[in-house]
Formats: structure tokens, sequence, C-alpha cells
């Protein structure tokens, strides 16, 4: 079960900005964890009231405080599984690696015959394990007739 909603980010980053608050400072004005305005700021699903108190002292309405995405946009991190999706089967290293975090840390099952299982460290182990993904797996099964 997924609790809470997700919060509008970059709505509640510019309001903070906005009014010249620190995440510190706007911590203390609400009444919550640093952490929490962190979260906030990184669009993650928080509760309502949280979201509520955070809104009241950055001056917004609650409803600018939630994230929506309308309609016909697709949610972002749909986006980044189809730019991910694109990029292999291109085999474009670049935009591949482009699609982790810096300090990403990528996990692999293991299983019989796949050389590359295991934990992988950020960018540069990254692309070298895709390389190495790329030699030995397929995304779609052989056209044979």
């Amino acid at each position: 079960m997924v609790r809470g909603v997700p919060a509008n980010g970059q709505s509640m980053l510019q309001a903070r900005l906005n009014r010249g608050l620190t995440q510190e400072q706007l911590s203390f004005e609400s009444d919550l964890d640093v952490k929490t305005v962190r979260n906030a700021e990184q669009g993650k699903r928080l509760d309502v009231e949280t979201l509520a108190r955070l809104a009241a002292v950055l001056g917004m309405e609650l409803s600018q405080a939630i994230f929506e995405p309308d309609e016909n946009s697709i949610d972002g991190r749909q986006e980044v599984v189809q730019n991910w999706l694109l990029a292999w089967d291109r085999q474009d290293i670049k935009a591949l690696v482009a699609s982790y975090h810096p300090e990403a840390v990528l996990y692999l099952p293991g299983a019989p015959y796949i050389p590359f299982s295991g934990e992988h460290r950020g960018l540069v182990e990254i692309q070298r394990i895709h390389e190495i993904a790329w030699q030995t797996a397929k995304t779609a099964p052989d056209e044979a007739g």
C-alpha cells in the first residue's frame, strides 16, 4: 500500500527560494525535520498534513504543493524507463549512462551463464557492465525462419 501523495518538489523549491529561506529555516518554521523538507523538494510521497504545513509556511495553496501530472503527460519515472529502454536498444552508451545518478549502484541478479551479475557502483562501472551485457544479451529473440 502506498502512503501519502507526491509532493510538487519544483514548486515547493521555487516557493522556498522566493521567500529567501534555507531548507533548515523552512524546517524550523514548519516544525518538521529538514529531511522531510528535502523529501518534499525531491517530489517524494508525504502525508497530506505534512504538505499542508509546508505549504502554509511557503504561502502556497495545498493543491500547489501536491504533484498532479496532467492527463496528457507521461509520469517522470515512466519517461526515464522509456528513455533507458530506447538507449539500450540503440546501444547508446552516453544516453544510457545519463539515466543513472553519478553515485548509482546497479544490482544485477546472478544466474548461470551471466558474466555480469552482482553489485556495480558508479557510472564508470555501470557503463562497463552495460557494454559487457550488450555483448552477451539480446532484448528480442532472433527472427529465424
